[in-house]
């Protein structure tokens, strides 16, 4: 097996695993009814290690809010469209009242200022709700390498994900396709890139940082599900 092969491999342990907390999330919703997908990330963001913040935006026709946390070398940004709830959920109005209001407000600046020089991993895009990380492992590799890596890129919900590099002012980009099952690699690249150590390097790394990526937002995802789930039982 490749380099390029592995990656695939990574890849598609991902997306299965997102597929499966995106089912947790929202069986839990259709289950409980008065609830939504962003009360389980709110509740399980309270009890996250990230520094936390409250976002809002009331500019223009659509008006947005959310949470947004940073968690060491990782931002998780969470917005979404306002809803007019008919009933208010008991969960919903704890966790507004006694959490959500008393987070230190964030600007729509600010949240831009953290997502530069990074790499952006879109969680659901629907709620336009993203991870993103610090680009320095990627930086130290190619500098290592004497090499461009322009782009890493995951969207666990279309089910892809890409690396874009440049090496001797060549672009080659290696994309995983969940859909397909399989790693198509495009551009101009030396005969034997798959294994190459320049292949290996960079895909290694670049499957490190997504998996660690999904695994902050499963894990808020999880720690909300557990706690709604034991909550509105109990």
């Amino acid at each position: 097996m490749n380099c390029l092969d592995r990656f695939g491999d990574e890849m598609r342990r991902v997306m299965k695993n997102y597929k499966a907390t995106i089912d947790l999330v929202n069986g839990l919703v259709k289950y409980f009814g008065d609830l939504y997908a962003e009360d389980v990330y709110l509740a399980g963001f309270v009890y996250s290690d990230c520094e936390k913040y409250r976002y809002e935006s009331r500019r223009g026709i659509v008006e947005k809010e959310g949470f947004v946390g940073v968690c060491g070398d990782k931002v998780i940004i969470f917005q979404y469209e306002v809803k007019r709830r008919e009933k208010l959920d008991p969960i919903y109005v704890l966790l507004r009242n006694t959490y959500y209001e008393r987070l230190p407000p964030i600007s729509e600046s600010d949240v831009t200022s953290l997502a530069e020089s990074k790499v952006r991993i879109t969680v659901w895009d629907t709620r336009d709700a993203y991870v993103i990380v610090g680009e320095e492992g990627l930086r130290e590799i190619a500098k290592k390498l004497q090499i461009s890596i322009r782009q890493v890129y995951a969207d666990w919900k279309e089910g892809y994900a890409s690396i874009i590099l440049e090496i001797g002012g060549s672009s080659i980009t290696i994309r995983y396709n969940d859909e397909e099952g399989r790693v198509s690699l495009d551009g101009q690249y030396p005969q034997g890139f798959e294994n190459s150590p320049i292949a290996c390097a960079v895909t290694n790394t670049a499957a490190r940082i997504i998996t660690e990526t999904f695994n902050l937002f499963k894990n808020i995802a999880n720690k909300g599900a557990s706690l709604i789930t034991t909550y509105l039982l109990y």
